[in-house]
């Protein structure tokens, strides 16, 4: 694994202005190809659980499979986004893996895992415009990891863009409001994961 350190001093044609990023930071790339042969494998899964793409309009053109979720049930009056606690679901075992390099990760950043999706995006499908609110995320930090993406992953955040690639993660504002897109006739593929830093508490 290659790391990358400090900020990001990557630039893109992609983001207009030609600058150092503000809500995007290149942090590795990674040998993808045991985690495509592991999912590859068991694509069905992303239909076992779809209410994210139906109660989410912004993630209607989505699938996902939850490795970490909210613990459940809430506490009384508690909405999910206000929800610290999470934990393994029955998927985490079925993806080895890459929970493996999940957990690699965040073990090697320093932090603390909270939840973990692999979100398929349907070819040429779009995540429509959106922020992550809620006293979950305001002490999280989100990460990508491309696992799929024939013709790159446009995200934009603010009035930011990027393009990632496959086999790259990236740290992500998602406080700000963000949007992606697939720009393939094949599914995009994404791990997409929080990390609670060390030092902060939830």
């Amino acid at each position: 694994m290659r790391a990358v350190g400090g900020k990001c001093d990557k630039t893109s044609s992609w983001n207009g202005a030609h600058s150092i990023m503000k809500n995007f930071r290149l942090m590795t790339t990674v040998d993808i190809s045991p985690m495509m042969a592991e999912l590859r494998a068991k694509l069905e899964l992303f239909q076992v659980d779809t209410s994210r793409q139906i109660k989410v309009a912004e993630q209607r053109e989505t699938e996902t499979i939850y490795l970490r979720s909210a613990v459940k049930p809430y506490p009384p009056g508690v909405e999910g986004r206000d929800v610290h606690p999470s934990r393994r679901t029955k998927m985490y075992q079925q993806f080895p893996v890459i929970t493996r390099w999940l957990e690699s990760f965040v073990s090697r950043i320093g932090g603390d895992p909270g939840r973990a999706t692999i979100v398929k995006l349907q070819p040429l499908g779009r995540v429509y415009r959106h922020f992550d609110r809620g006293e979950y995320y305001k002490t999280r930090d989100r990460y990508h990891l491309v696992l799929q993406s024939i013709a790159g992953s446009l995200l934009t955040s603010g009035d930011e863009r990027m393009m990632m690639r496959e086999g790259e993660v990236w740290w992500f504002n998602n406080k700000e409001q963000h949007e992606a897109f697939n720009l393939s006739e094949q599914p995009r593929i994404h791990m997409i994961f929080d990390v609670l830093p060390n030092g902060l508490k939830s």
